[in-house]
């Protein structure tokens, strides 16, 4: 069965040395004598997959991994947590992969894929995708763009997703507002007043820049210009997601949450009925549906409401092959993330945890339509999928996000402030980076 990995090595080897500028080990692992696969001897391959997020997440990875190890006696992957948050693993990655000890999978959150391919820190799958005849095809295009680099391919879309507007149905019918969601910016704004009295309030708002993304997007405008060289959520577009935000606060229709549980401060309002309304990924799903069941009211969950363009952008991350590891352990690296992007993994991790059904084969298959018959608010993210639009990928956009993220606060905090004056100042800041 090793036999195969010999072509995947003479073939990304070449790669790997034009990438791996932070990794020697991988350079020293792939050269020499290679007329002969690796051989293992008659003990397993171990490799460590890093992941981040608990709940139905580390549920699902758990089960992922259990399954695997079952299926075959040559390779045993160990999940290992690093935290609550895309930032936590990534840090610990880098960490790991400048002491050279790194793991053979993780996630890259896909605003980071070409971060950590240009710096050599991942490697392109695509000598083991051409080895295998691997069907990228089935992959669902709208997610496939945040996963290449240069027209490489450097990651697998595994946890995808796109933002929702979740709401209270229960309040909106005591409203007088039916069932649907607000399908426009202006029903948004039109709802929240409807819903605010007394302890309830219309929606709740966590300052996050991907829930500001799909506003702005909503709206006609981007974060950045299509080559990625400036930042652009300063245009008029752009902006009037901003006018939207402060008006809500102002009006005390919209609530605030702020800091490094923002999201999770507002999911608490949603879920004690004091907030009708929430934007928020499709992978929060699953958990909503079980607050809304404990607590007593209707789910409902909608397309971003339009603001004129009606785009979103994906979010999530894609399956990533860490560089700097053994030949052996890169061969059991990809017989894994084979296993956790097929179609039939595909559909289970989707159902359990409400994260896109990222392969099209999965999302026509008879048991996820099955499933969408029974419960239709889990089809809502893959319908909007339609409308959906890669996320910037520039090397320094996460220093550019984490401007955008304190300029969306100070607007954010205090309303009436002169939000087109900060979002300019940040711009700056931002282009200059970009231009690095």
């Amino acid at each position: 069965m090793f036999k195969r990995v010999l072509a995947i090595i003479l073939a990304s080897s070449v790669l790997l040395a034009a990438t791996a500028c932070g990794s020697s080990t991988a350079q020293t692992e792939t050269e020499g004598d290679q007329s002969s696969a690796p051989s293992r001897g008659n003990e397993p391959i171990i490799i460590e997959f890093w992941y981040a997020f608990g709940g139905t997440v580390e549920e699902n990875t758990n089960r992922l991994v259990e399954e695997f190890n079952a299926s075959q006696d040559e390779i045993i992957v160990k999940a290992e947590y690093q935290g609550g948050s895309y930032n936590d693993l990534h840090t610990k990655v880098q960490s790991a992969f400048a002491a050279k000890n790194p793991p053979a999978v993780t996630l890259n959150e896909i605003t980071v894929i070409k971060n950590f391919a240009e710096n050599g820190m991942t490697q392109p799958l695509d000598p083991y995708m051409e080895q295998d005849n691997f069907d990228l095809d089935d992959f669902i295009p709208g997610l496939l763009s945040n996963t290449q680099v240069d027209g490489k391919t450097y990651g697998l879309p595994y946890l995808r997703s796109t933002p929702l507007i979740y709401y209270n149905a229960t309040l909106f019918e005591k409203a007088g507002l039916g069932k649907d969601a607000p399908k426009t910016m202006d029903e948004l704004l039109e709802f929240s007043r409807k819903l605010t009295q007394g302890e309830v309030i219309g929606l709740s708002t966590p300052i996050t820049t991907w829930t500001y993304e799909a506003l702005v997007d909503s709206y006609g405008g981007r974060l950045l210009n299509e080559e990625e060289t400036e930042a652009v959520f300063n245009s008029p577009k752009a902006m009037k997601a901003m006018e939207l935000y402060q008006q809500g606060i102002r009006e005390n229709v919209f609530k605030n949450t702020t800091g490094g549980d923002a999201t999770s401060q507002a999911k608490l309002e949603f879920q004690n009925q004091r907030s009708a309304m929430i934007l928020g990924s499709t992978a929060d799903l699953a958990y909503y549906v079980q607050i809304a069941k404990e607590n007593g009211f209707e789910l409902g969950a909608g397309f971003i409401p339009n603001g004129g363009e009606g785009s979103v952008p994906t979010g999530g991350a894609n399956l990533v092959m860490v560089n700097g590891i053994t030949e052996e352990q890169a061969y059991a690296a990809w017989e894994f993330m084979k296993f956790v992007t097929s179609k039939e993994q595909t559909i289970k991790s989707s159902i359990a945890t409400g994260y896109l059904p990222a392969r099209i084969s999965a999302k026509g298959d008879t048991v996820m339509q099955d499933f969408y018959k029974e419960q239709p608010l889990f089809r809502v993210a893959v319908d909007q999928l339609e409308t959906a639009i890669p996320r910037p990928m520039a090397e320094n956009f996460p220093k550019v996000n984490s401007l955008l993220l304190d300029a969306l606060t100070e607007c954010l905090i205090d309303p009436s402030a002169d939000a087109q004056a900060i979002m300019d100042a940040a711009v700056e800041e931002s282009d200059a980076l970009l231009a690095q």
